[in-house]
């Protein structure tokens, strides 16, 4: 993993389904480190929020764009070969005439190849915009999908793209299990899954833990709003030998300054440590990884 190689880590902050607390938990984790530059990465592009936490300035602004196919119907032959190529259905055959669906086009370049006329080049279409902020210590990264592309996992691509870099990165990454969870999990060297103990909190989490065994990603859960419902999800950890490396108290007061765009780590000192604390269990699992098969000798 890079993080042992170079002293870069990768964090993707997930959860199982909407509404856990995970984007503040990633907006406080990145807060909380002191000793290095962060650089925050807001996955979510249908959604993002990550920057109403923070007051740095708008920065650079880039377009994100991908290619589509662009038909001469003066070369066009309408022989049909690249509609039948394409697998997703961006180009298909009506009545002899070549029809295209921007939305469902992969940008695969195939139907440049395969076309015998030389009637299709390609062309740049927008599909979303990213956004860049930096402060002393902290540099945001935020994308947005355009209106009315489908091309979520490209965006999330670009913009996991302005970290290559980075040494210390955190992924915000989209709720559930979807490819775009997928999309901003791949190149992290650990996955920290947020919860709650409800027990819809409790049935999505198995999906991700699921999802994140599949990826062969180390990881851990954090379950937020702890004491709020009831305490399933720490029988389950345990079952599975799942490491909870942080647990944050139900408190009205979390609550409040949320509403006002503030942080716990900001009026919290004790909360910061115990943030800071996490990050450090993590990168000791990540430097020192136990084999599956050792943990239940660990934990006993």
């Amino acid at each position: 993993m890079s993080s042992s190689n170079d002293g870069r880590i990768r964090i993707a902050v997930a959860s199982g389904k909407g509404g856990t607390g995970k984007t503040t938990v990633s907006c406080n984790l990145a807060k909380s480190i002191d000793s290095e530059r962060v650089t925050l990465v807001d996955c979510d592009v249908e959604e993002p929020n990550v920057h109403l936490f923070f007051k740095e300035k708008n920065g650079e602004k880039l377009a994100v764009t991908n290619t589509i196919p662009d038909i001469d119907k003066s070369l066009c032959k309408k022989c049909s070969k690249c509609s039948e190529f394409c697998q997703f259905g961006a180009l298909i055959s009506i009545k002899g005439d070549i029809l295209l669906n921007k939305n469902l086009c992969h940008s695969c370049g195939g139907c440049s190849i395969v076309c015998p006329h030389d009637a299709i080049t390609t062309k740049a279409r927008k599909i979303g915009d990213i956004e860049i902020r930096e402060s002393k210590n902290l540099k945001l990264v935020s994308g947005r999908l355009a209106i009315g592309s489908t091309m979520s996992p490209a965006v999330i691509t670009s913009v996991k793209e302005r970290s290559r870099n980075d040494k210390v990165v955190i992924f915000d990454s989209p709720p559930g299990t979807s490819c775009n969870a997928v999309e901003s999990m791949l190149d992290a060297d650990f996955v920290l899954l947020v919860t709650d103990c409800s027990k819809f909190g409790l049935y999505d989490i198995k999906l991700s833990v699921d999802l994140v065994r599949n990826l062969e990603k180390p990881f851990a859960i954090l379950i937020n709003r702890y004491g709020l419902g009831d305490y399933e999800i720490d029988e389950y950890c345990k079952q599975e030998n799942i490491d909870v490396i942080m647990r944050i108290p139900d408190d009205i007061k979390v609550a409040r300054a949320y509403s006002k765009g503030i942080l716990q780590v900001d009026y919290d000192e004790g909360m910061k440590a115990e943030f800071r604390k996490a990050y450090h269990k993590i990168i000791d699992i990540v430097s020192n990884p136990i084999d599956d098969s050792l943990k239940d000798l660990v934990n006993s």
